[in-house]
């Protein structure tokens, strides 16, 4: 299998995988576009291409080099768990991504965790890794959690789907419940016990 890219560099890859720009990659990262420029070059020597298209094409093929290990999240990992588990995090907050993937790796440091902020790169990967377990913001930027859930168990039906919300509300638990997903949780109620808990279900 290809060596996956240093995580700096993979932050580059789920940028222009996504299609955008060096410009707002650059204003994302608070870097220059030069500076962009140089680890996009970097980039492209380690996955042995040479050009944007052919890098995002590689990815393509490769999902697996999108993925972050729970190892690579964390500075000092907690404890190994020796069953390797698959998890799609799906959700337009970036920051609120970062936190739950981190929480992820540092109760399962050998899971390998994919991150998409939108439906179509959710269905792009739930397609191409099977994850065992898919993290759906009920909210997102392009088309509703729901909806993503539906098509997401539609592609890969033995996925274990978690949809979740920063605003719980009957209904959404109800479509949530009806389009696949085995649970419906309050982001203020997602600590360390509820992860862990969903984590130990989708490995049974």
């Amino acid at each position: 299998p290809p060596t996956p890219p240093p995580p700096k560099k993979k932050n580059f890859l789920f940028f222009f995988s996504g299609g955008t720009d060096n410009r707002n990659i650059a204003l994302s990262l608070n870097l220059s576009v030069k500076t962009v420029e140089n680890h996009l070059t970097a980039l492209y020597r380690v996955l042995g291409v040479d050009s944007r298209l052919k890098a995002v094409n590689f990815a393509l093929h490769h999902p697996e080099i999108l993925a972050t290990s729970g190892q690579d999240i964390l500075e000092t990992p907690s404890y190994q768990v020796a069953t390797n588990l698959t998890i799609l995090v799906v959700d337009d907050n970036s920051r609120y991504r970062q936190q739950l993937c981190r929480l992820i790796g540092k109760m399962h440091p050998s899971a390998l965790i994919y991150e998409a902020e939108n439906v179509s790169e959710a269905l792009k990967l739930g397609e191409q890794i099977q994850p065992q377990l898919a993290l759906i913001d009920v909210v997102l930027e392009d088309k509703d959690g729901i909806q993503c859930a539906r098509r997401l168990r539609a592609i890969s039906p033995s996925t274990r789907m978690v949809v979740i919300s920063a605003y719980p509300d009957r209904e959404f638990r109800r479509q949530a419940l009806s389009a696949g997903a085995v649970a419906f949780l309050d982001k203020k109620d997602f600590d360390t016990a509820s992860v862990r808990q969903v984590i130990e279900d989708a490995l049974r």
